[in-house]
C-alpha cells in the first residue's frame, strides 16, 4: 500500500469563466478584429453570447452594435454566468438565437438582404461543445469571406479592410 502509480493524472476541469474565455478565443481565431461578449441572461442566470466582425464601436455605423453586418447570438441556459463551480462532464445546452449576415438587397424595394447561417442546437460536454462551436465559427468565417470576396456585404464600402476576413 502506498503511492499511486506515476501515470495517474488528475482530470482537468472547466468552470464557466474558463468556458467563456475558450469561446472568445475560438471566435477571435477566425475574426481577430471582431467582438464577442458574454453576458448574463436576465431571467434564469444563464450566459448569453453576442458576436460580430467590427470590434471597435467607433468604426460601427452610428456607433450602434446592431449595425454590424454579422449577427451571432447564442445562449447557455444551465451554465451560470462567470460561475466558478466545476462544469464537470455534464452536458451543456447551447441554443442559437440568430446567425445571419447583412448583404446587398436583391430587390430595389428592400433595404438589405440576409444570408442566414444555419445552426443547430448543441447539447454536449463542455469540451465537445467547444469543438462544435469552433466548427461553427469556421463555417461563419467561410460565409463572410465568400460574401466579402463577391463584394456583397451590406455597406461594404464603409467597412474597414481590417475587419474583413483574408
Amino acid at each position: 500500500m502506498g503511492k499511486r502509480p506515476a501515470t495517474f493524472k488528475r482530470k482537468q476541469t472547466m468552470n464557466a469563466i474558463d468556458f467563456n474565455k475558450a469561446v472568445s478565443a475560438s471566435f477571435a481565431k477566425y475574426f481577430p478584429n471582431g467582438f464577442i461578449y458574454p453576458s448574463k441572461l436576465p431571467l434564469g442566470g444563464g450566459t448569453h453570447f453576442r458576436a460580430g466582425i467590427i470590434g471597435k464601436i467607433e468604426d460601427q455605423a452610428n456607433k450602434i452594435r446592431d449595425n454590424d453586418p454579422l449577427t451571432v447570438r447564442f445562449m447557455l441556459h444551465d451554465m451560470p454566468f462567470n460561475g466558478e463551480a466545476d462544469l464537470g462532464s455534464g452536458k451543456l445546452e447551447i441554443e442559437f438565437n440568430g446567425s445571419s449576415l447583412s448583404t446587398r438587397p436583391d430587390s430595389p424595394y428592400m433595404a438589405m438582404g440576409r444570408e442566414k447561417i444555419p445552426c443547430r442546437k448543441i447539447n454536449n460536454t463542455p469540451e465537445k461543445a467547444l469543438a462544435a462551436l469552433d466548427k461553427y465559427f469556421a463555417k461563419i468565417h467561410e460565409v463572410v469571406k465568400a460574401q466579402a470576396a463577391a463584394n456583397n456585404l451590406y455597406n461594404q464600402e464603409s467597412i474597414k479592410e481590417e475587419y474583413l476576413p483574408a
